[in-house]
């Protein structure tokens, strides 16, 4: 007799539809898979090789260790809220917090992210960055177990689980952080391949956390899989990637004295022209679409199709091979493809908005929209490089702002119908088209003579 057990891949849609949707999954994983090393290789013909005896202990340490353990595995961070907020909300323990209310706690998440980032470039330079990692790492292991008790301890308290978030988004701004330190820490000329390597992994741990969520895992109590989820990737970065992990938290004190010191700024330094002010203006936008954009996407799993399980396992799937186009971007002339991956993001956002949830076409202009943020989303940071270097540490931080305000819009998206938040998305992806094209594809001429000399 034939159960009507719930499945993470079947979930309320016809078998033939499950099929082919799983093989669609699969194929896109496959396909992404395999053109990563092509495409990694066909870069390496293009530049002197690397010999691998070059790697030593602390790189391989800082990839695995920092790149993979806390860059793929923290997908747990940021969007287990999808997997698990209604079983908080079902909760009887927890009257505090509903459907409703955990809209706020998720924002929450966000807004730390926002406020944390104000203080990042203060805090950097007074410690390393191995030492704010080995920090942060700690913070959020105390996150993780407030995360698992409080709620309990206090019934459900919305401001104290609220306040719980916003720790976590303030602490979560080390992904930046391990982003710069694997980029320093690996052989020159593995940089690029390093992020996409731990950006494909990340995808596909998001995949697997989607498959389990909806499956073994999803009678299992809320405390212990955020516990789980939460704390063992980032034991394994302190364990891996940082073998003096005890004298990095001794010499925190000591180099805490050095936040208390001003530091005398020259207005000359630290002025804009009008045509960086034009350029970082162009470059904000399309900072502000990407991230609203792809975290909106991954919120509302729930609203473009019946199984949010399965559409998660789909745009992690587009995001590999998304994030694989990225590496050939740059020659073809990084502003046109930027450009025209964000007019093409504009139309499939627009056609996702017009079809009925969980259709064909609502899926399929989603994925496609979601590849072509991928492709943005790496190759904004790559714009750095018109701006003056006196100019990049205004720029940077600004467009990283607005990213991050960006992103807050990303909770309370998942709420609104398909028609409302992919309308919104896809006018944010036209604006950063227009912008995109005002930006020029060359260095700064400072940078230019300097990378002529070298």
């Amino acid at each position: 007799m034939e159960t009507d057990r719930w499945h993470p891949l079947r979930g309320g849609w016809s078998q033939l539809q499950d099929l082919v949707e799983f093989e669609w999954c699969r194929t896109f994983i496959l396909l992404s898979c395999f053109l990563f090393p092509l495409a990694h290789a066909r870069r390496r013909r293009r530049r002197m090789p690397v010999q691998f005896r070059s790697v030593d202990d602390s790189q391989v340490r800082a990839f695995v260790g920092v790149g993979l353990c806390i860059h793929s595995l923290s997908a747990a961070w940021i969007l287990l809220p999808i997997f698990i907020d209604h079983k908080i909300a079902a909760d009887p323990a927890l009257p505090g917090l509903t459907e409703e209310t955990l809209t706020i706690t998720t924002t929450a998440i966000f807004g730390g992210w926002v406020v944390g980032s104000l203080f990042l470039q203060h805090l950097m330079s007074a410690f390393d960055k191995a030492q704010l990692i080995v920090a942060g790492c700690i913070g959020l292991l105390m996150v993780a177990l407030a995360t698992a008790t409080l709620p309990h301890l206090t019934a459900g308290n919305l401001a104290v689980f609220t306040a719980v978030r916003f720790v976590q988004g303030l602490l979560q701004n080390i992904v930046f952080l391990e982003t710069v330190y694997v980029q320093e820490a690996v052989p020159p000329g593995w940089g690029n391949a390093a992020l996409v390597s731990a950006n494909v992994g990340f995808c596909l741990v998001d995949i697997l956390q989607a498959f389990l969520c909806g499956g073994p895992m999803l009678l299992w109590d809320w405390r212990l899989q955020v516990f789980l989820s939460q704390s063992v990737p980032l034991l394994l970065a302190l364990l891996i990637g940082f073998p003096k992990r005890w004298e990095i938290l001794c010499s925190l004190p000591a180099a805490s004295k050095a936040l208390w010191k001003k530091e005398e700024v020259s207005a000359e330094s630290t002025s804009l022209t009008a045509k960086e002010w034009h350029h970082g203006m162009a470059l904000a936008s399309g900072f502000l679409a990407s991230c609203s954009g792809f975290w909106g996407l991954s919120y509302s799993a729930g609203q473009l199709s019946p199984n949010k399980y399965r559409s998660m396992m789909f745009f992690s799937a587009a995001d590999i091979f998304g994030y694989l186009l990225a590496l050939s971007a740059s020659s073809l002339g990084r502003s046109r493809v930027q450009a025209g991956a964000f007019f093409l993001a504009t139309v499939c956002l627009f056609l996702c908005s017009t079809g009925e949830p969980g259709s064909a076409l609502v899926m399929g202009s989603a994925m496609l929209g979601r590849i072509c943020l991928d492709l943005c989303f790496t190759t904004i940071y790559a714009f750095v490089e018109i701006f003056s270097e006196s100019a990049r540490k205004k720029v940077l931080p600004a467009c990283e702002m607005t990213m991050r305000i960006g992103g807050t819009l990303a909770p309370y998206a998942g709420t609104l119908p398909p028609s409302i938040s992919c309308k919104l998305f896809s006018f944010l992806c036209l604006a950063a088209a227009l912008g995109s094209l005002q930006l020029p594809d060359q260095p700064h001429s400072a940078l230019k003579k300097k990378l002529a000399d070298w």
